[in-house]
């Protein structure tokens, strides 16, 4: 193949589906792995190409501004959500064990507070969010809540 063919058939790549391919498969390998970074690289290499096909199709101004504009849209995506960092494979594995799954709301609270103080929250749960008396007089009528561990195991 000549280079001129195999460079018509690049700038006839449409780049959509390859940002959104770097998007996935970063996401995915970092999920995968638990390694941001690796998910970075993956995705940064999807970019280059899309820049290096805006070069050769669209030119350097076009090729400048869809770059800018995919970066921004990243940075403001990645802070939406919450003021802390995107949330590691182990970080959703805790919220997942100590909850009752991963959703919007423990989410938000563990990028807010970060691990420590989410954690040490959902252990010691401020006065307003404990259950309610009636709940709370049930649990403690059980005879796991009042009997030595190995008399309630015998």
């Amino acid at each position: 193949m000549s280079a001129d063919t195999q460079s018509e058939r690049l700038a006839a790549l449409p780049t959509a589906p390859l940002a959104a391919a770097g998007l996935i498969g970063g996401f995915a390998v970092a999920l995968a792995t638990g390694s941001r970074p690796l998910g970075g690289v993956l995705l940064a290499a999807f970019g280059i190409a899309c820049i290096a096909i805006w070069l050769r199709r669209d030119g350097r101004r076009t090729a400048l501004v869809l770059t800018v504009a995919g970066l921004l849209g990243s940075q403001l995506g990645c802070r939406a959500g919450a003021p802390g960092s995107p949330l590691s494979a182990a970080d959703l594995a805790l919220i997942d064990r100590v909850t009752w799954g991963v959703n919007g709301s423990p989410a938000a609270a563990f990028q807010a507070l970060g691990r420590d103080r989410w954690l040490e929250a959902q252990i010691h749960p401020a006065p307003g969010n404990r259950l309610p008396a009636a709940a709370q007089a049930m649990i403690a009528a059980l005879p796991i809540a009042t009997q030595p561990l190995t008399e309630t195991a015998m």
